[in-house]
């Protein structure tokens, strides 16, 4: 008996919530209601300027509220792109890591010495040779079905086994990607595809280029002052009435930048030989680390 009195309570608990939720649903519709049936009768009411006004401050602010929603998209477009270059990059280091801890053959009490040394060479080597590189698009495929796209960016200097990069250039082309059927942002510029078609194959193959520019990856704010100093350079480069002697300053700073790096390397290059046996030095020389 009391089991029944709990279910029927229950059931008249259910029934007040819906009713509830229900009149609450009718009372917005209601008010909508009324409220655009204001909004029209005082429409109907205004003079044709007053209505020419109304309807531009209307369109005026929609536009103002689509522009606030397309700024805030890309705000987290940018965020979410920098967290999945960041994460690439901790995931490419950590492997690079590991791969050399096992190279050198250390002990894990070695490698704890080792490694804040090993990471201050990496990052000034990065610094000094700070740079953007063009990376490269290429799909292909049959007229039957899609296509692969691949990217690519040269390592320079210290790239290779350990996973050094080129500063702003060498992993550029690991977070690229072109498509079957659409150009490539080069700078301000579309770079023209090329398009080959074989009656016979009915096989297409298409191509293109960008700059990587860190930009792409990294809001304003957390660029270096090398990558900033890079993409002015870039922008002045692409500029056909850009001022020669603005390149050569230009020039002149970023070479400036790369010595005080280059600089800075060789001191801490001399700090990990302090802690390295004869063979993990020759390791360390063989893969490009030390000089």
């Amino acid at each position: 008996m009391a089991r029944l009195r709990i279910i029927i309570g229950l059931g008249i608990c259910i029934l007040i919530a819906v009713f509830v939720v229900q009149s609450i649903s009718e009372a917005r519709r209601t008010d909508r209601t009324n409220n655009l049936l204001e909004d029209s009768d005082r429409i109907r009411r205004m003079s044709p300027e007053e209505r020419r006004r109304y309807f531009e401050d209307m369109a005026a602010k929609r536009r103002e509220q689509r522009q606030i929603e397309r700024e805030d998209r890309q705000r987290r477009l940018q965020v979410e792109r920098e967290n999945r270059v960041k994460q690439a990059q901790r995931d490419a280091d950590k492997r690079s890591d590991e791969a050399i801890k096992q190279a050198l053959g250390t002990t894990e009490e070695q490698w704890k010495v080792i490694e804040p040394k090993f990471k201050r060479v990496r990052t000034l080597m990065r610094e000094a040779r700070v740079s953007i590189a063009p990376i490269s698009y290429s799909a292909a495929g049959s007229s039957g079905g899609g296509g692969r796209a691949s990217s690519g960016g040269g390592t320079g200097r210290y790239g290779g086994a350990a996973g050094a990069g080129s500063g702003a250039g060498g992993g550029g082309g690991a977070f690229g990607g072109g498509s079957a059927g659409s150009g490539v942002k080069a700078g301000g510029d579309w770079t023209p595809l090329r398009e080959t078609n074989s009656e016979d194959s009915r096989s297409w193959s298409r191509s293109g280029w960008r700059w990587s520019r860190p930009s792409a990856s990294k809001s304003p704010g957390k660029l270096t002052k090398g990558e900033k100093i890079c993409e002015e350079l870039l922008d002045l480069l692409q500029d056909k009435g850009a001022n020669p002697e603005a390149i050569r300053q230009r020039v002149d700073a970023l070479r400036n930048i790369r010595k005080e790096a280059e600089a800075e390397l060789v001191k801490a290059q001399k700090e990990l030989r302090e802690v390295l046996t004869a063979r993990e030095e020759a390791t360390f020389v063989l893969m490009g680390w030390l000089n």
